[in-house]
């Protein structure tokens, strides 16, 4: 129970709590590789 609780609280920070400035979302699907630029994801395809 204890590990699920902790992978919870991780994954609800990584989900609501941390802010992304610039980078790229990448989707394990396709590979293909989406912007993000002061905080806003571009969904047109890098």
């Amino acid at each position: 129970m204890l590990a699920s609780e902790d992978f919870l609280r991780r994954f609800h920070h990584a989900l609501l709590e941390l802010h992304v400035e610039k980078g790229a979302l990448v989707c394990p699907e396709t590979g293909r590789r989406f912007a993000i630029d002061k905080g806003i994801p571009k969904h047109a395809p890098q």
